[in-house]
C-alpha cells in the first residue's frame, strides 16, 4: 500500500549502494486505518529517499540501475504520490544515475520533494509523469534520457527491455557500475551500460 522502499532517517555513511532493484506498482494506497490513515508522512511511491541523521554525519546514497514502474495513489494528501520522493529531514548527498522510471499516471517526483541531488544523469523518464526536466525539481532531472523503454509486458510485471528500447546503451559509465544485472547477466565494463535493472540480451 505504501512506499516500495524507504531509505530513511539514520541511514548514514557514504557506502550505501542501491542497485538492480525492480519496484512495480508500490504506493497503491490507501494507508492502513487508524490515526495515520492517509497521513502526509505516508509516502505513495516506489522509493522514498530521506537519509541522514542528527549531527549531520557525512551521508551519500548511491541509487543507480533500478527500474521503477507504475507507483502512486490518488486518494491521499496532495503531493504524496509519485515514483520517487526525496526528503530533507537531514543533510545527505544523492547520486542518482541510470534509473528507469515509468509513470502510469502519477508524477515522476512527488510534489513535496526536496532537491538534494548532487549527481544525477542518464535516468530515463517515460509516461505521463510531467515535464522532463521538471523545473520544480531540476537537479534530479540532469541530463535526462527520454524515449520509449519498450518493456516486454509491464502490466503483467515483465519489465525487461525489448529491441529498440531507448534504455539500451544509454547509461552513464561512471563507477560504480554493477557487474551483472537483476538476472545476473553481465554488464559491459568498457561500453555504455543499459539503463534500469535489466541489461538487454539479444
Amino acid at each position: 500500500n505504501g512506499r516500495g522502499m524507504l531509505l530513511g532517517n539514520f541511514m548514514t555513511g557514504n557506502e550505501n549502494y542501491i542497485y538492480n532493484n525492480v519496484i512495480i506498482r508500490a504506493g497503491m494506497g490507501p494507508a492502513p486505518g487508524g490515526e495515520f490513515s492517509n497521513d502526509p508522512a505516508w509516502s505513495y511511491s516506489c522509493v522514498d529517499i530521506n537519509a541522514g541523521a542528527t549531527g549531520n554525519p557525512a551521508t551519500t546514497i548511491h541509487f543507480y540501475n533500478n527500474t521503477l514502474y507504475g507507483c502512486g495513489y490518488g486518494g491521499g494528501p496532495a503531493d504524496t504520490a509519485g515514483l520517487v520522493s526525496v526528503g530533507d529531514s537531514f543533510p545527505f548527498n544523492l547520486d542518482f544515475r541510470n534509473n528507469l522510471m515509468v509513470s502510469t499516471g502519477f508524477p515522476f517526483v512527488q510534489g513535496y520533494s526536496a532537491t538534494k541531488t548532487t549527481r544525477a544523469s542518464n535516468n530515463l523518464w517515460f509516461g505521463p509523469g510531467g515535464p522532463v526536466p521538471d523545473p520544480t525539481v531540476p537537479e534530479i532531472f540532469a541530463t535526462p534520457i527520454t524515449g520509449d523503454p519498450k518493456l516486454v509486458k509491464p502490466a503483467a510485471g515483465d519489465v525487461h527491455l525489448q529491441s529498440g528500447s531507448a534504455a539500451i546503451g544509454k547509461g552513464n559509465q561512471m563507477a560504480p557500475i554493477p557487474g551483472v544485472d537483476f538476472d545476473l547477466n553481465p554488464r559491459p565494463a568498457s561500453s555504455p551500460v543499459d539503463i534500469g535493472a535489466f541489461q538487454w540480451v539479444p
